[in-house]
Order: C-alpha cells, then sequence, then structure tokens
C-alpha cells in the first residue's frame, strides 16, 4: 500500500513538473524551449531510474542523451547570441499586438487603418539603431505618395527591404519610385516575408480582397536568396505560412507549413542540422 501511495506521489510530481516546465517554454520566448523540455526528460528519467529495480542502467543511460541534447540547444541558442551580439536588439513600437494581425493565406499580416506608429530599434546597451515612424494605409500597407492617376500603378512585393524596414516613409523603395518615376506604387513587403507570401499573395488576388481599386502595370519583387529558406517553413517567426510544394512541375499550394516543420523551426538544433536539409525541393522551386 505505502509502495503505491509512493508511485502516486511520484507521478503526480513528474506531470506537476511537466505542466511547469511545458508552460515555461511556452512563455520564456527568449529561452530555447526544446532545451527547457530536454532538461526535464533528463530529470524526470534519472528520476525514474531510481526507482527502477530491472534494466535501471538502461534509463539511466538514456536520461544522458536528453542532457547532451538539452546542452547542444543551449550551446546552439548562445552561439546564435553570440554572433549577433552587436545587432540583436529589442524593438519597440509597431511590434506588438496591435501591429500584427493572424491571416489565413498569408500567415500574418498589417492590421488596416490609416495610422503612424513609432518603430525604434535599439542595441542591447540601449544605444538606438534608429527611431522613425511607419505610416500605414487604410489596406495595412507601408505609406506611398498619393498620386491621383491609377494607369500606372506599380506593386511591390517583399519582404522588410521592400517594407522599408527602419527607414522613413519618404525613404522605402516603393516611395522613392512612385517620386521619381510619377508613377502610383503600393506597398505589399513586410518583415519577414518570403517568397511564399508573394507567390500566395497573386494566387489569391490579394489587392482586390483588400479592397485596392487599380491594376497593376508592373509588378517588382524584391528579396534576397537567403530569405529562400522561409519558403520551407524555416522562420521562426513565420509558423502559419503558406506551405507550397512542386508537384507535376509546378508549385502547389497546401494549405499552411506542417505542424512537424512547425515545431522543428523553434528548435536550435534542427535550425542548424536538420531544416536546411528539409524541404529542399521546396526551396529550388522558390
Amino acid at each position: 500500500m505505502r509502495n503505491v501511495f509512493h508511485s502516486r506521489i511520484f507521478s503526480i510530481l513528474i506531470a506537476g513538473s511537466g505542466i511547469i516546465c511545458a508552460a515555461a517554454a511556452y512563455k520564456l520566448q527568449s529561452f530555447p524551449p526544446f532545451c527547457i523540455g530536454f532538461g526535464y526528460l533528463f530529470a524526470a528519467l534519472i528520476f525514474w531510474s531510481l526507482r527502477l529495480k530491472r534494466r535501471q542502467i538502461y534509463v539511466y543511460n538514456a536520461a544522458f542523451v536528453f542532457l547532451a541534447l538539452a546542452i547542444a540547444e543551449f550551446w546552439f541558442w548562445k552561439d546564435g547570441r553570440s554572433l549577433t551580439a552587436n545587432s540583436e536588439t529589442h524593438y519597440e513600437g509597431p511590434y506588438s499586438a496591435d501591429y500584427y494581425q493572424g491571416d489565413k493565406e498569408l500567415g500574418y499580416s498589417v492590421k488596416p487603418g490609416r495610422r503612424t506608429v513609432a518603430a525604434v530599434l535599439k542595441f542591447n546597451d540601449g544605444k538606438i539603431i534608429y527611431s522613425v515612424s511607419y505610416g500605414i494605409d487604410e489596406f495595412g500597407l507601408r505609406a506611398t505618395p498619393n498620386i491621383a492617376s491609377t494607369k500606372d500603378t506599380v506593386f511591390f512585393f517583399g519582404d522588410s527591404f521592400t517594407f522599408g524596414e527602419g527607414v522613413s516613409d519618404v525613404d522605402s523603395l516603393p516611395y522613392r519610385y512612385s517620386v521619381l518615376s510619377g508613377r502610383r506604387t503600393r506597398n505589399f513587403g513586410l518583415h519577414g516575408y518570403g517568397p511564399h507570401q508573394m507567390l500566395r499573395a497573386l494566387e489569391t488576388d490579394r489587392p482586390k480582397l483588400l479592397g485596392i481599386p487599380e491594376l497593376p502595370s508592373l509588378v517588382v519583387y524584391v528579396g534576397q536568396i537567403t530569405h529562400l529558406n522561409r519558403a520551407a517553413g524555416r522562420a521562426e517567426w513565420d509558423p502559419s505560412g503558406p506551405r507550397y510544394e512542386v508537384r507535376n512541375g509546378r508549385a502547389e499550394h497546401l494549405g499552411q507549413f506542417s505542424w512537424p516543420v512547425r515545431i522543428l523551426a523553434k528548435s536550435r538544433i534542427a535550425n542548424r542540422l536538420v531544416l536546411p536539409s528539409l524541404h529542399q525541393g521546396d526551396l529550388d522551386i522558390a
């Protein structure tokens, strides 16, 4: 009877600590969640092995596999932070709940509505890298000149470079192009976007869905070759983005990224060793 009681207490402690670790992994966004999970499994297996009378050595040794994984998760996380120590920062301004919105087609987008939002980026020591304002129009796009003519409009798609991360409205690429060419422009670029968002936006006729009246005479995509991995679901900030695979020689939309990829994207080990080769066909087509 006593052994049964102790077994129940042990099970409750293991389950309770597991819930606490899961909550910590979810809440501590700045710390690798897999490190917490592997650390918990290490501790749980060690305690479990102490209660076993047979095959104790197998469980005990298996525990150290998870300890090694936890150390690797922490090491890759720390190494990544050290590589970006001079540029890894904290944001203040639009990167909040009232700036982004969930988007069933693109994963996320900017909430529509005319407004100006502050964007401040600082070094870890508090020094300011940039402090600017982003003008957002009624469609949730970065503001561009309000040229009356709608007969010759250029649509810009892309990432933060297209959006104009860290620069004022008048210094973004679509804005400057509009001023120099005399054409109206629409800036569909956004922080963290990849080529998969552009493709899905075109497939779903995003401009028309937003209520933009004009048709483009030219469509421009601006991106970097290093951003192609975003199309394979390897961006931590884009777990619900549009997923494509090559079928019959063309890119076919298959909904959101698969849940294994979305989970693996949160692992530092997977980002270093596994995901670079995963969905290579998706990267080729992107």
